[in-house]
């Protein structure tokens, strides 16, 4: 298997190669994600038990791993793949800048498509 995909994968271009690698990358971290964000504090609840340990921590803890899992799996999708990298800091960056100069850019880009105004 490992030989016919490298065959395959050798007719790609090397832009493709890197989007292929990259998008693996992502997919090998979604897959380790939820493993350490929502199985391991539930199965440390359930065999602590088992151990004639006395613990108690707050279960909002778990509860909290529920919620930022599809956040953070989002997240992880937009650092691997340098594409969505780039849009994501582009944003972040705008969103940064002061208004004042976001609408003299707006201005700009308005005068350059209507030169009346």
């Amino acid at each position: 298997m490992y030989h016919g995909m490298q065959t395959k994968l050798s007719l790609l271009s090397a832009q493709h190669r890197r989007l292929h690698r990259q998008f693996f990358r992502a997919l090998t971290i979604q897959v380790v994600s939820p493993t350490i964000i929502l199985f391991c504090p539930v199965f440390f609840m359930i065999y602590v038990p088992f151990a004639d340990l006395e613990m108690s921590f707050p279960s909002c803890i778990i509860q909290s791993g529920f919620t930022v899992y599809p956040a953070l799996d989002s997240v992880i999708m937009m650092c691997c793949v340098s594409e969505y990298f780039r849009i994501f800091k582009k944003l972040f960056v705008s969103m940064k800048q002061p208004k004042s100069s976001q609408d003299d850019s707006e201005k700009k880009r308005i005068q350059m498509v209507n030169p009346k105004i």
